[in-house]
């Protein structure tokens, strides 16, 4: 049976939560996993809760580390992880007992991912079913790691890991996967839980949504450094497009300190380095 590691990156997230995302990985019906932990610098009582549960668990790895934010924590995480398979999971979201089973069934070792169609949404309490299309993640327009199971060798093997980016660094690492191993298998269930809070992480302001712009660049010189970007072009050129053009200006508008320069920035970004992008097939489908 293959490894799945797990790989919880925890910074002073509410008891309640913690408990529930952490007991929804122990209760797993698959039962060959480790439970990596990160805490990002937790304060005393959130760190405390962590190691309480290493000792009820022997799956569970506990690693302390300074704050260095999302990203950071995910990478020292993917340094611990020793499965077979990678899985990351938000400390106050939380997965159905079946998930890493059903994700694990439908890939293989050819495949760089497996992918949730469904999912839930939870508000105050109350969870709504999530719904995406194949061709949405297919162009990233759902750009989420915690939907998906990764071979853990296309991560590792390629040398991909999170940049220290606040906004659209999970675009980045699956696009990268994606460049590597387009592989995909779908799964047809909804078995992730993305709990909204007001201590949800991304229940923030626009600050750093030029971050963007940095993703797309990472990812164009790695295309083309591994001679992938002419078969992809299509596809980068519609994520730039959707992420920064229709993306990040439109947030960037609703702001009350808008800066026209930063929408400056965006347009100039996309006449740079796309300058017909209108005639993209994917553009003309989804976005015009």
């Amino acid at each position: 049976m293959a490894k799945i590691s797990i790989i919880i990156p925890v910074y002073n997230v509410p008891r309640k939560f913690l408990i529930k995302c952490i007991n929804s990985v122990i209760k797993q019906t698959y039962k060959d996993i480790e439970i990596v932990i990160v805490d990002d610098g937790s304060g005393d009582e959130c760190s405390a809760l962590c190691d309480e549960f290493k000792e009820k668990d022997n799956r569970i790895n506990v690693v302390h580390k300074k704050n260095g934010g999302l990203s950071d924590a995910r990478n020292y995480g993917l340094k611990y992880a020793t499965g077979d398979f990678i899985a990351f999971l938000d400390s106050d979201d939380y997965i159905e007992k079946n998930c890493l089973e059903v994700l694990h069934r439908n890939i293989n070792e050819d495949n760089s991912f497996s992918c949730m169609l469904k999912g839930f949404k939870e508000v105050n309490g109350i969870r709504n079913n999530t719904q995406r299309t194949k061709e949405e993640l297919d162009l990233l327009q759902s750009p989420s790691v915690d939907i998906r199971l990764f071979n853990k060798s296309v991560i590792v093997d390629n040398n991909i890991y999170f940049s220290n980016l606040k906004i659209a660094e999970d675009l980045e690492f699956i696009f990268k996967v994606i460049l590597i191993n387009n592989s995909v298998s779908y799964v047809d269930e909804a078995l992730y839980t993305y709990v909204v809070h007001s201590d949800s992480s991304l229940q923030s302001n626009t600050q750093n949504q030029l971050d963007t712009l940095i993703a797309m660049s990472s990812i164009i010189d790695f295309a083309k450094k591994r001679k992938k970007f002419e078969e992809f072009k299509e596809k980068i050129e519609f994520a730039t497009i959707s992420h920064v053009l229709f993306g990040t200006t439109n947030r960037l508008m609703r702001t009350s300190n808008f800066n026209s320069e930063d929408i400056k920035k965006c347009t100039k970004y996309i006449n740079d380095n796309f300058p017909l992008w209108q005639e993209n097939k994917y553009v003309k489908k989804y976005l015009l």
